[in-house]
């Protein structure tokens, strides 16, 4: 039985689903592609004969649209096999199919005469074909990233991410408003937010590289230890959006293999860094993830880290580390004050000596108080003045009671 333009549409369609979530079937796209351009084939004869203008323009938009369809299966297989040059060269041809569907649609819209259903149909495929166009476009400036990625010019890699993920983004609100519409399906939102996403990790990955270049011709150790530190900040920002593109759109197996890869580069990154691991983890002790992989690198050595860091935040710890400096001071005064007092036998300086132990005791005691984080710097200073107010308060007083009984 002969199948209908209908019939090869849908089976082409289906094998473009099969090669596009399965990285491993690519070879379907060809297959896709041939189905594609038999459908575009078969209209295209009929619009030789068709005389109805109407009937026309609707075979000349559908047949530049599944020519599209075949240039947009050739683009993602070049793309998968990283032959960037034939990618934009489909990319740029599929452009020029899907002007010629729009055009097409545009004046059926505008110059026939249709009912309401067909109205709605007509501007819904205009709204596809739109998106499409931006989309490609995003595809294009990602493919030209992957390009420079691969020639590892990193910078021109991250500029043109970079503006594939602006352009992503801009096109999330576009197919929003198109599904809210009912224009198109919902998957496009999926797809268009697990895009943005994406194309976020890839930026991240950039920056890491160009840090990590920078960290190997440095000879500034200090310079080496910033790079080092601005590098893993950005191996975990393209960790957390692979996992997020991959959340929001599971079917695409690149996010998942995304996150493996970038799993593993934070892993190579601590194990080459493991004499730094007490620098990273005070800078980033609150981070589940990065403690889950420390532990996966070296559960020994975090584990001593983290015992380390809790006996130096207990309090008893602490202020025994701090009060013992304090003590030792307090004991040299003390002696250095006796040493004084039993060489000169005077009582008025006995009395000036047990009064400066005193008034050094209580500020010994703010100084504690200061250095365990207990006392703002405001408030220390109010506290030694006003340790030292009451001392010479207290020594005023007695000296007008001792008046007042003589």
């Amino acid at each position: 039985m002969k199948k209908t333009i209908n019939d090869l549409y849908e089976e082409a369609c289906d094998l473009k689903e099969i090669a596009r979530t399965d990285i491993n079937n690519t070879g379907t796209y060809v297959e896709a592609a041939n189905t594609f351009n038999k459908a575009a084939g078969v209209l295209s004869k009929e619009i030789e004969t068709e005389k109805d203008v109407k009937n026309q323009l609707i075979k000349m938009a559908f047949s530049s649209y599944y020519f599209y369809e075949e240039t947009s299966c050739l683009s993602a297989l070049n793309y998968q096999n990283q032959d960037i040059n034939s990618t934009r060269r489909y990319i740029q041809k599929g452009q020029k199919w899907l002007n010629t569907a729009i055009s097409s649609i545009e004046k059926i819209i505008g110059n026939c005469e249709l009912n309401e259903s067909e109205l709605i149909k007509f501007r819904s495929h205009k709204a596809l074909w739109e998106y499409l166009q931006k989309n490609d476009s995003v595809f294009e400036n990602a493919a030209i990233a992957k390009e420079a990625w691969k020639n590892e010019n990193f910078l021109d890699s991250l500029d043109y991410y970079r503006l594939a993920a602006e352009k992503s983004k801009e096109l999330i609100s576009t197919v929003e408003k198109l599904v809210n519409d009912d224009h198109i399906d919902p998957k496009y939102l999926r797809i268009a937010s697990g895009n943005y996403i994406g194309m976020m990790t890839n930026v991240s990955s950039c920056l890491a590289q160009i840090n990590y270049q920078k960290a190997l011709k440095s000879t500034d150790q200090k310079q080496v230890n910033k790079l080092c530190k601005i590098l893993l900040s950005y191996l975990l920002d393209a960790y957390r959006s692979a996992n997020n593109a991959y959340e929001i759109n599971p079917e695409w197996q690149q996010y998942l293999d995304g996150c493996i890869v970038m799993e593993n580069n934070i892993k190579v990154f601590l194990q080459d860094n493991l004499n730094n691991w007490s620098n990273i983890y005070e800078e980033n002790h609150s981070d589940k993830e990065l403690l889950k992989f420390m532990k996966q690198v070296n559960r020994k050595a975090i584990n001593k880290i983290e015992i380390e860091k809790k006996l130096i935040d207990f309090p008893i710890v602490k202020y025994w580390s701090i009060g013992s400096f304090y003590v030792l001071l307090f004991l040299t005064i003390v002696g250095s004050v006796y040493f004084l007092v039993t060489n000169i036998a005077s009582f008025w300086k006995f009395i000036i000596s047990i009064v400066a132990i005193e008034t050094l005791f209580l500020i010994i005691g703010v100084f504690i108080l200061r250095s365990t984080g207990l006392l703002s710097e405001v408030n220390f200073f109010k506290v030694i003045k006003l340790a030292l107010e009451n001392q010479f308060r207290i020594i005023r007083s007695k000296t007008k009671d001792d008046e007042k009984g003589q």
